[in-house]
């Protein structure tokens, strides 16, 4: 649909190179795959998209390393793609963050700004759990961080293995879980885990998002915390906001991450053909690697010497609505909530308090950049009792009132932020 769309825009639109759309289904077949992909090079196309998933971007991989022409992947997220073939990675883009790059973020995380100490790690038994597993527990350890038990999940019985993952969550009594997999498996899990009262957090990653993965955990996946590139349908920025609409008017529905990037796949591939002038195998592969920064759907797209995106995954939480929420958007809210009730029991001889924007240190010109950030662990989250309110509210009086407030800090170390801290 992402695609049909971007399409639909391009040939319609005043800019933007004519060009028709081919469209083969691989069924998510990794050998399907790299059959069509070599069909379609052989009648002579310049550039392709495909692998959605990792492992049929691994299997077109040798299809690539063959021919001169490009392949460009919307989805595929293995880093296992970087180091397969060399002459397949030189010819091989990709949009969406590594798996290695996602893990080593939510590691950070756990640890830095939720102050997980121990943990325990579920990751199914196939290809793209593989490289979250070890790049989440490097990441982990390197904080100091302990992982209690690691599990496997085979995937040919997957009633089994949540009976035994969570007869050891419960034993063992983790402070947090990391889930590493595919929807919908790890959903039934989520409710598991949480239907047997485990109380701590449940970490994992973008496969969590789909609409799959969420209803097999039904209401559990609120709470549920995962990482994802920064598209986000609720966009106000064009170009989100326009494709967004231009989505639900004819699907009747917003886009998912698969479709977004899709859309921005095939943005990426006019504007190589488009400036290839007369588009050939050999133009196309410079076209990519010399193509400035576009604005897309799912933030800023641009590649680097290796051909793999520069965006780095955001941290989102699963709302009780089942919708995903900006962690750092939901702490900026809940800080510029504090500082209006600090305001109201301020006194005239007080220092003026920060402006909310003025502290807003993360943007959407940033989602792309290394959260490089440090917090405080102490954050109200949707669960936690709110402020005093009404008659209970601190008041001013004869007498001074001394309050103290935790307010969370998502900013590198400067003099204006450590004055605010």
């Amino acid at each position: 649909r992402g695609l049909t769309l971007a399409h639909l825009d391009l040939q319609t639109g005043d800019a933007g190179p004519r060009f028709e759309l081919v469209v083969r289904d691989s069924t998510s077949d990794p050998a399907r795959a790299a059959s069509a992909l070599e069909a379609l090079y052989a009648d002579g196309l310049p550039l392709a998209i495909g692998g959605v998933t990792s492992a049929e971007a691994l299997a077109m991989a040798p299809v690539v390393g063959r021919q001169r022409a490009a392949l460009l992947s919307p989805t595929a997220s293995s880093p296992d793609l970087a180091a397969d073939n060399d002459r397949a990675a030189s010819r091989l883009f990709r949009l969406y963050p590594p798996d290695d790059r996602e893990a080593a973020a939510m590691a950070a995380f756990a640890s830095q700004t939720l102050g997980v100490t121990t943990l325990v790690m579920i990751a199914e038994e196939q290809p793209y759990a593989t490289p979250l597993r070890s790049a989440f527990r490097d990441a982990f350890t390197r904080f100091g961080g302990r992982i209690v038990a690691t599990l496997s999940f085979p995937i040919d019985d997957a009633s089994a293995a949540v009976d035994a993952a969570a007869r050891t969550v419960e034993t063992l009594a983790p402070e947090a879980v990391y889930l590493a997999g595919y929807a919908p498996r790890l959903g039934a899990l989520v409710a598991r885990l949480r239907a047997d009262g485990f109380a701590g957090r449940i970490l994992t990653t973008h496969a969590f998002a789909t609409a799959a993965g969420r209803a097999a955990a039904g209401g559990a996946a609120s709470g549920v915390i995962l990482t994802q590139s920064p598209f986000q349908p609720a966009g106000v920025r064009p170009p989100t906001a326009t494709v967004v609409t231009a989505y639900r008017d004819r699907f009747g529905e917003p886009p998912d991450v698969f479709a977004a990037y899709g859309y921005d796949a095939l943005q990426v591939a006019a504007a190589a053909l488009d400036a290839s002038r007369r588009p050939s195998s050999g133009s196309v592969l410079r076209a990519l690697r010399n193509l400035p920064t576009l604005a897309g759907v799912t933030g800023p797209l641009r590649f680097d010497d290796q051909g793999v995106t520069t965006a780095f995954p955001r941290i989102y939480v699963i709302d009780d609505s089942g919708q995903l929420s900006d962690y750092d958007q939901q702490v900026r809210a809940q800080r510029a909530a504090l500082l209006d009730r600090m305001r109201a029991v301020q006194t005239p001889d007080d220092e003026p308090l920060p402006t909310a924007a003025a502290t807003d240190s993360t943007s959407d010109e940033t989602a792309d950049e290394p959260d490089a950030r440090a917090t405080t662990s102490d954050i109200q989250t949707t669960g936690d009792a709110p402020a005093p309110a009404g008659d209970d509210a601190p008041t001013n009086s004869d007498e001074p009132v001394r309050l103290l407030f935790s307010i969370p800090c998502f900013c590198a170390p400067s003099s204006a932020t450590t004055a605010f801290c």
